[in-house]
């Protein structure tokens, strides 16, 4: 995989009334928490993974005021299955299937980005989320060792790491703020358009010396 910067001009802060016209538009009412998978609907992105992590914190009563937003298109057998799951487990009422988005305006209202794929490159919705000081929880795949520090990391299929982790997010503010500050320098430091194209030049430099 190889890593890519993102367009900083892009992943501001929205002002609260525009949050406000968001949170309306996908029916998430003010005090509700918004777990966001920003990805196609396609089962390596490990949508069922996370229903199935949401229902072992449902079990356990940790907590249950929260939206999940699940974002893109797919096919429709898919979506089925996700909805034939959430089903099960008393939790259709918390999804929303958005179709396409634009990602800054999710993770404006997002308060925690899940990514719990099968198989990954170096995702960039990690960086969005990094810009946008919104927590990452994300599986051990491509790139995980490059931001180890600055997210949870889980392995695919564990379902109480990923129940575990949700909770920590949510209820250890402490922790979680650390988190995201350290994932809000790499990312100004490193992952950044303009740091992406200093470092493209600095090799080429190398390179003619």
């Amino acid at each position: 995989y190889s890593i890519n910067g993102i367009d900083w001009t892009k992943y501001v802060v929205l002002s609260e009334e525009r949050k406000k016209e968001l949170r309306k538009r996908y029916n998430i009412i003010n005090n509700e928490k918004v777990i966001c998978l920003l990805g196609r609907l396609a089962p390596v992105k490990g949508h069922l993974f996370l229903l199935d992590a949401l229902y072992d914190i449902k079990k356990h009563g940790k907590f249950k005021n929260y939206k999940i937003l699940f974002t893109g298109n797919g096919s429709e057998n898919y979506k089925n299955e996700i909805i034939k799951k959430a089903e099960s487990y008393g939790l259709i009422n918390n999804i929303i299937f958005t179709g396409y988005v634009n990602p800054a305006e999710i993770l404006n209202i997002s308060d925690l980005l899940v990514l719990p794929s099968e198989n990954e490159g170096f995702p960039i919705v990690c960086i969005e989320a990094f810009a946008l000081k919104v927590p990452v929880i994300r599986t051990k795949t491509g790139g995980y060792s490059d931001m180890k520090d600055q997210c949870i990391g889980v392995e695919y299929g564990d379902i109480a790491g990923l129940s575990n982790a949700i909770t920590e997010v949510f209820l250890n503010s402490d922790k979680t703020l650390e988190m995201v500050n350290k994932a809000y320098k790499l990312y100004q430091d490193r992952l950044t358009s303009n740091k992406m194209v200093e470092a493209i030049l600095e090799v080429y430099k190398d390179s003619m010396r």
